[in-house]
């Protein structure tokens, strides 16, 4: 179908605030709010995955 869906957002942002900020239709139907990343999750993406912050920023 070629179309990129949604599948979950961050208590607090919306569907609609995210589909604002692309520049291209999503399909929003899917949309579920899921539960924010752990501390212990963050600390691995920002220590492990991406020290220099190049794709994560500040």
């Amino acid at each position: 179908s070629k179309k990129m869906y949604l599948a979950a957002c961050y208590p607090g942002i919306t569907p609609e605030k995210i589909q604002q900020e692309t520049g291209f239709t999503l399909d929003l139907s899917r949309a579920v709010v899921s539960a924010p990343p752990t501390t212990s999750e963050l600390e691995v993406l920002r220590q492990r995955c991406d020290p220099q912050r190049l794709i994560l920023g500040e």
